[in-house]
């Protein structure tokens, strides 16, 4: 099996061991083809993100708070992307 890269061709860093994040829960935003959300972006999340996830049917907050590092699905990134720039939330929706 060869080395996990991130996007800048370097290895894979971990994303957070406290609380533990990844498709396996190693701390690694890794994936698989089993993986069908597509665990892949390593963010620090704000309570809007929280907030704006658990609208879509996705409440992290019993395991997550403002400033906790989590490895996001790509799909549910992106999707706050969009309604920040729909204007549906503001730019703390969006996790860095």
């Amino acid at each position: 099996m060869e080395p996990s890269i991130n996007v800048l061709g370097q290895p894979l860093q971990p994303c957070s061991t406290q609380p533990l994040t990844g498709f396996y829960r190693d701390g690694y935003c890794n994936t698989s083809p089993a993986d069908a959300g597509s665990h892949v972006l390593a963010a620090q999340v704000t309570d809007d993100f929280l907030k704006f996830s658990a609208s879509r049917g996705n409440d992290l907050r019993p395991i997550l708070k403002d400033g906790c590092r989590w490895c996001l699905c790509a799909s549910r990134w992106f999707e706050s992307v969009k309604a920040f720039r729909d204007g549906q939330v503001g730019r703390e929706s969006v996790p860095k």
